[in-house]
């Protein structure tokens, strides 16, 4: 039987400065090899403090949580992560290539590199950019991109370490529509052999090709595929009566979500 990439159980989590107010409680979670997830939740439900239980980065304080079967903290070489607020400004003059072989730095003793170790890093930030769709733009800045490139720039910097897991907090936070539903096709084309975990507040990229969909609003709700239902988004939303619109927009979410593409011909305007 196959190791699990994250084994979760009876995970408690409650921050010690908000009157121990208990933000996850009794979360079961497991993921395996290969998957490809959404965290779905409301602010403040509880999302990114489950990433950082999973990064090792908080402590909980009932429950057990391991990842390729050690403890979070001893994993962190296998863990790429793609923070919340992962922005830049418009003036960082950096190219890609040099933004890209930052995530070769994984401890200060490493730095600066020999000439040999940078000739390999370069190597290898090509093929992380070449994995992202970004190949040829490795001279390029980084402040002259789309939002969606420099994104696609910081998970590139996140596969520089060859992770088996890469984790990404609101990585669409600022995209437009497009982009959004273009960067999370281009997640699921990443290799089988990265477990890729989105965490989002966002319902609409349930839209997008994920192999399950997990919710978490203090508890925590799993589903397999990208299927919506309404008891699903009731633990998401809480419970509305059909008469408000808040009930009616939830009835009505499994339907706009389930769109199919279509194709248009268009008339033939020769002669």
């Amino acid at each position: 039987m196959n190791q699990p990439v994250i084994d979760i159980s009876g995970l408690t989590y409650a921050y010690p400065n908000a009157s121990r107010y208990t933000v996850l409680d009794n979360l079961n979670f497991t993921v395996k090899k290969g998957a490809y997830i959404a965290i779905l939740g409301p602010n403040g439900g509880g999302k990114t403090t489950l990433l950082k239980c999973i990064l090792g980065l908080l402590t909980p304080q009932a429950g057990n949580i391991t990842v390729f079967g050690r403890k979070p903290p001893e994993c962190v070489r296998y863990i790429g992560y793609v923070p919340q607020y992962a922005t830049t400004k418009d003036f960082f003059p950096a190219n890609l290539l040099d933004v890209v072989m930052m995530g070769a730095i994984t401890s200060p003793l490493l730095f600066p590199f020999s000439r040999k170790q940078r000739q390999l890093n370069e190597a290898k930030a090509v093929e992380a950019l070449r994995k992202v769709g970004l190949n040829g733009k490795e001279k390029e800045r980084l402040c002259n991109l789309s939002g969606g490139q420099r994104q696609r720039v910081i998970v590139a910097r996140a596969l520089m370490s060859d992770p088996k897991l890469l984790l990404l907090d609101e990585p669409t936070a600022n995209f437009d529509p497009s982009g959004k539903f273009c960067f999370y096709e281009f997640l699921a084309k990443l290799p089988d052999d990265i477990t890729t975990i989105v965490v989002s507040h966002d319902i609409s990229i349930a839209a997008s090709p994920f192999t399950g969909i997990a919710v978490v609003n203090r508890s925590l709700s799993y589903h397999d595929g990208n299927n919506i239902t309404p008891d699903f988004l009731a633990h998401l939303y809480g419970t509305h009566d059909n008469t408000c619109p808040m009930g009616a927009f939830m009835n009505n979410v499994p339907q706009m979500l389930s769109f199919k593409p279509f194709s248009i011909t268009l008339p033939d305007t020769e002669g």
